[in-house]
């Protein structure tokens, strides 16, 4: 098992009520959640961003239109691996 060398836990905030189309705003939400663990952990493009499917479908527990406005999510980053894991933290 990889050594967790960092560990993060973020709330953030999802601002696509109005910006983006009802059909697509959860998807949106799942990608704004990996650009803001992404700027927020000040990581380079060669890191690889991996989504728990736990918190994947807490983001479409209420469907593709009506996604949660804040998200509490924690990011375990492994340097050896080059490779952050965001998963929802309880």
């Amino acid at each position: 098992m990889a050594k967790i060398v960092r560990e993060f836990v973020f709330r953030i905030g999802t601002t696509v009520r109005v910006k983006y189309p009802r059909k697509k705003r959860a998807a949106r939400t799942a990608k704004l959640i990996k650009e803001r663990v992404k700027r927020h952990m000040k990581l380079d493009e060669a890191v690889k961003v991996i989504m728990h499917p736990e918190l994947n479908a807490l983001i479409w527990s209420r469907g593709a239109e009506n996604p949660p406005r804040t998200i509490k999510v924690r990011a375990e980053y492994d340097e050896e691996e080059g490779l952050v894991k965001i998963l929802p933290a309880h």
